[in-house]
């Protein structure tokens, strides 16, 4: 719905589409209460007290000019392609200084907890995607689905998904220090799986040390170098049972696997079958 009375809105373009969430939203999707997008100046000014809003969550996102968000005693401002993300249960002000346009969100349900964890480590509000148009274009997705009488919430909670996911996910073109160096790591795992690989050996790579770069790989891959590594010595190995005749021990070999009997126990973790039982339930299907 159009708004024409807040204090600090330019014009009479901003929209708000509010929605009240049904019993299996509530219980299975993501989902939303509030979208839309504000054209502000330097008046705008919204200041909540502890327990204002019951939705868990807002995400801001910065389309023109900037905005500034004040939590804990702490201020962050967003800059033209940037988020600011935070529990908006908790007393927060958030306001502009120029003409700025934004779009917002209110969620929550599902995992949406483990994603904002994710995104504001250590009370960070501050979010730069990595692929700001994809981001964008997903958002205006969500805010356009939500103005309607009936908004589809299944399509809306897959596009917050994807929001979501494009946010934690780094862009191909993501060429921040720790990505170029876990990119680094990854092309060298590639290039020497069939040999053994330390994991001093990989922070040599990119000079680091071996504790601090498996901190930074299990934050942005969500797993260790080790198991990491682990996976795409599978992955090969399952691509080798398929494609060739050699036998078990040789693909093990071929994939970093110095005992078979290990290879045998990794690859049976990881895909839930034996390497014989599942070249026998895939040989010749193309998978």
């Amino acid at each position: 719905m159009p708004l024409y009375h807040e204090k600090g809105l330019v014009g009479n373009k901003s929209l708000r589409c509010y929605h009240i969430p049904s019993t299996v939203a509530l219980e299975q999707l993501f989902l939303f209460t509030h979208t839309g997008c504000f054209f502000v100046n330097e008046a705008y000014r919204i200041v909540r007290r502890d327990g204002m809003l019951s939705e868990p969550y807002m995400l801001m996102y910065t389309v023109k000019g900037r905005m500034f968000l004040e939590q804990d005693g702490i201020a962050w401002e967003a800059r033209e392609g940037e988020i600011l993300l935070f529990d908006c249960r908790k007393a927060h002000t958030y306001y502009s200084d120029q003409l700025s346009t934004y779009l917002f969100l209110l969620f929550g349900g599902n995992i949406s907890e483990y994603y904002v964890n994710k995104l504001c480590p250590r009370n960070q509000h501050l979010v730069h995607p990595g692929n700001t148009q994809a981001v964008f274009h997903c958002l205006s997705d969500i805010v356009h689905a939500s103005d309607t009488v009936m908004p589809e919430e299944h399509i809306i909670s897959a596009e917050i998904h994807r929001l979501l996911s494009l946010l934690i996910t780094p862009g191909e073109d993501d060429a921040s220090p720790h990505m170029m160096r876990i990119r680094h790591v990854i092309q060298y795992m590639k290039d020497h799986l069939d040999q053994n690989i330390s994991m001093s050996e990989l922070a040599d790579v990119v000079g680091l040390n071996a504790e601090y770069l498996s901190r930074i790989f299990r934050h942005y891959m969500e797993m260790s170098p080790y198991d990491y590594l682990l996976n795409m010595r599978v992955i090969r190995a399952r691509h080798l049972l398929i494609t060739t005749t050699d036998s078990v021990s040789t693909i093990g070999e071929r994939c970093g696997f110095r005992d078979t009997s290990h290879f045998i126990r990794i690859f049976k973790a990881k895909t839930q079958s034996t390497p014989l039982d599942f070249r026998k339930a895939n040989r010749g299907n193309g998978t």
